[in-house]
């Protein structure tokens, strides 16, 4: 038998090995399979919990504040329901208090910082609204303490991280001031004698913040990175705020002081509304969860508006240009929490 003929007998032979054999059968039955991407798994409810945006926290304060100004405009009916609405945002957002690692996630993070402490003013806005007053007193008490806390560690962790103000530092650290009006209504003693305190405190802390923003917002070279989002609305929301708690708490300063809010409330929305036509490519093609920042600030706006009709000026102009905003506020509003929770039922598909 010549050399290639005993190579080929060799080859034969172990072709028909049983062990090749089956190992070439167990090959080709795994082949298939190796190839075949792993099926991920499935998420538990509590898992998908930890995706809960806490901008839901924004959205309820955003209904609350549109609830005040319909009750202003002297509508109870729809006051009712988007307290309502503002309850079922909060209810949401409580589930995550399931996921302990999660909430404290967003109490690290400097971006969530600011509607978690709008989640904790409208929790404190809703049991000021259904709740017997020795309960709500409790609520306004308990979540002016966590508001603080909110606010302090927004100044910690951006400060830690070195970042500068931008229209998120209003909210960061100066939604505390809602329990002026909360404590006007229905606070204990000591913390309504606190209110103007408490007022002017956050005014000495709004000014300088106020002046930085402006620069930074609209003066700076680098103007076009700060704020970079539908976020960039949050900059109507103080002098609104703060017109609406000094029309609501005794008016410190006296009336010169809320014609001067009133003022820097009507500026700053037209100023943001300048500003968000001529940036409107970085947030008008797609829905970003930042779009929540239209909420509140146009509700606030809308009830300094019906609220300084009322207290400051007599005015025919001023009523229209207050129910224009009203119809404005309540058109948006309604636009973003429907398509916010169409965001949220496609995370939670996506997460499953």
């Amino acid at each position: 038998m010549s050399k290639k003929e005993a190579a080929q007998a060799s080859v034969r032979s172990r072709a028909a090995s049983p062990g090749a054999t089956g190992a070439k059968a167990a090959k080709a039955k795994a082949g298939p399979a190796e190839g075949k991407p792993a099926t991920p798994a499935a998420k538990s409810e509590l898992e998908i919990l930890e995706g809960l945006p806490p901008q839901l926290g924004a959205l309820a304060l955003g209904s609350l504040g549109l609830a005040r100004a319909w009750a202003v405009g002297g509508s109870g009916a729809i006051s009712s329901a988007l307290s309502l609405a503002a309850l079922l945002f909060l209810a949401i957002y409580s589930m995550k208090l399931l996921r302990p690692s999660a909430l404290w996630r967003d109490a690290s993070d400097a971006s969530a910082l600011p509607p978690l402490g709008a989640f904790f003013a409208a929790a404190q806005g809703v049991g000021v609204r259904y709740l017997v007053p020795e309960l709500a007193q409790l609520v306004i008490v308990v979540t002016h303490g966590l508001m603080l806390l909110v606010s302090i560690r927004f100044a910690w962790v951006n400060a830690k991280k070195g970042l500068r103000p931008d229209p998120s530092w209003f909210p960061g650290l100066l939604l505390s001031g809602f329990t002026s009006v909360s404590a006007s209504a229905l606070g204990p003693w000591w913390l309504k004698a606190a209110v103007p305190l408490h007022f002017w405190s956050s005014i000495a802390i709004y000014v300088p913040v106020k002046l930085v923003v402006i620069y930074r917002l609209f003066l700076s070279p680098a103007r076009s990175s700060v704020a970079a989002n539908a976020g960039m609305a949050t900059f109507m929301a103080p002098g609104s705020f703060f017109t609406v708690v000094h029309l609501t708490s005794g008016k410190p300063g006296g009336d010169l002081m809320g014609l001067l809010l009133f003022a820097d409330s009507t500026i700053s929305f037209l100023a943001t509304v300048g500003l968000l036509y001529i940036r409107r490519s970085v947030w008008s093609s797609a829905f970003h969860v930042s779009y929540v920042a239209f909420t509140f600030p146009l509700a606030s706006t809308a009830t300094a508006a019906l609220l300084s009709s009322e207290r400051l000026m007599d005015s025919s102009l001023l009523v229209a240009w207050a129910w224009l905003l009203l119809l404005l506020a309540t058109g948006v509003i309604l636009a973003v929490q429907f398509r916010f929770l169409r965001h949220l039922l496609e995370l939670r598909r996506k997460q499953k």
